[in-house]
């Protein structure tokens, strides 16, 4: 995404480009907000490159909704390039530590001494150029990354860090991160991003989709959307594949995203959309694992390439990821319980032959496995026990209460030790629970049945 791409957010665009201008000294933070679908990711994908072409240090993290339970994934992405020019100068402590949580070294790690060598690396970074600490879809933090961060970034006082993060408006539920706390409101921006005026849609159709709409299909366009651009855009690729209709006509508008990213799929092959199903259970799975994990009788590398040309996934880092986040988060909950356990023992099955034998890789392994339990088992319980048990000894407490949580309710051999005694982290949102094994945070609820007037109807798995 260059700047100068962005069409329809100018005066956004504008406030993050003074920001940089002015701001040069000192932390500071800037909240790119809006609802799901709006744009977010485009202006935090354009802030990237005002930073970059200012001669900012830029570390980048795209958190992903399946993987928000996995600890320190983020902090990895932001730090990790840098790894090799800022650990030598850490105390042997911390140096430790972090090499244990970035998985470059077994054993066990102290939660504050990975903290200490987080800041002690965001400020060796930030010694030669200004930083920008940049993270996409704040929500999905792992609570890990967001406990490190806030004691680094509370610490920062002269240091030329800046953090830029694109995030949904706070809900009822707990702050991952909460950067008002670690910066103070007085270094804190917010750019609301709003509906975007059917002038600046009708602009952002022509480039996106190749073509003009009919000004009165563009208008009701426009009011079934509530202006929001992915549903805009998701509404005229379905009316350019069915046909405009006429003036009288009633807009086939779905009633719920659901039904909007159905009509999306529909035109893909078997192969595609397999690959499309793995993929929304395990983001950033490099084409080897999705070919692994998928069904053997479809066609899995022309599937994700189709995949690709649609603009519906995307490669990043040697991995794939959904376009939107909105896409993956309906294909993986409109997929039936059974197809999905199938799914997550297929993928286990993958990392399992993949040859990697880290502890991160181990601790997926066994989350997929409890995913794609039928029932009860005292196989899976154990690992998913000794999963947590690994995650504590990295200093990732969160990580191993969510193993804990997968595992509880399992049968296991009598004096056999456990970890599911640890506390919860992930309350019930649902009372619809997947598999006994399930965990308690139901993925079906993450999105909100979507309404042309953009209001919420409850919880989708009602």
């Amino acid at each position: 995404m260059v700047a100068t791409d962005v069409v329809g957010r100018e005066q956004e665009l504008a406030t993050l480009a003074r920001l940089f201008e002015q701001r040069r000294a000192g932390p500071w933070v800037v909240v790119i907000e809006g609802d799901a679908g709006i744009g977010k990711t485009t202006l935090w994908e354009a802030a990237l490159d005002l930073a970059r072409d200012r001669s900012w240090r830029v570390l980048a993290a795209r958190p992903a909704e399946a993987e928000a339970r996995f600890s320190y994934i983020a902090v990895r992405d932001l730090l990790g390039p840098f790894i090799d020019e800022t650990i030598h100068g850490l105390p042997g402590p911390q140096r430790r530590a972090v090499e244990t949580a970035f998985l470059r070294a077994e054993g066990r790690a102290d939660a504050h001494a990975v903290s200490a060598g987080v800041l002690g690396m965001l400020r060796a970074v930030s010694a030669s150029a200004p930083v920008v600490v940049a993270i996409d879809d704040l929500q999905w933090l792992d609570a890990a990354s967001a406990r490190v961060l806030e004691f680094a970034l509370r610490r920062l006082t002269v240091e030329p860090v800046a953090v830029v993060a694109a995030s949904r408006p706070p809900g009822p539920g707990p702050v991952s991160l909460s950067l008002e706390r670690a910066f103070g409101g007085r270094l804190l921006r917010t750019v609301a991003v709003g509906p975007m005026p059917v002038g600046e849609l009708h602009r952002l159709m022509h480039v996106r989709l190749g073509t003009w709409l009919p000004r009165p299909v563009l208008r009701r366009v426009h009011a079934a959307s509530g202006g929001n651009p992915f549903f805009a855009l998701e509404i005229a690729r379905s009316l350019i594949r069915r046909g405009m209709p006429a003036s009288t006509d009633a807009l086939p508008v779905p009633a719920t995203i659901g039904e909007l990213v159905r009509d999306r799929l529909e035109p893909l092959s078997p192969g595609a959309r397999e690959a499309l199903l793995v993929v929304s259970a395990s983001p950033r799975a490099p084409v080897a694992l999705v070919a692994a994990a998928a069904a053997e009788n479809v066609q899995i590398v022309e599937g994700l390439a189709e995949a690709e040309d649609a603009g519906i996934v995307s490669r990043s880092g040697g991995g794939l990821e959904f376009t939107h986040p909105p896409l993956a988060s309906v294909v993986y909950s409109q997929m039936p319980p059974a197809r999905r356990r199938r799914l997550h023992r297929a993928i286990a099955a993958a990392l399992a032959g993949s040859g990697a034998d880290g502890g991160a890789d181990a601790r997926a392994r066994a989350w997929h496995l409890g995913l794609g339990a039928e029932g009860p088992d005292a196989g899976i319980a154990e690992a998913l026990d000794a999963a947590a048990a690994s995650a504590r000894s990295a200093a990732a407490p969160e990580g191993a209460a969510g193993l804990a949580e997968l595992a509880r309710g399992s049968p296991r051999p009598a004096g056999t030790a456990t970890a599911s005694a640890a506390p919860s982290t992930w309350p019930s949102t649902c009372s619809r629970q997947g598999t006994p094994l399930a965990p308690a945070r139901s993925w079906k609820c993450s999105w909100p049945r979507w309404s042309p007037d953009r209001t919420a109807r409850g919880c989708s798995c009602a």
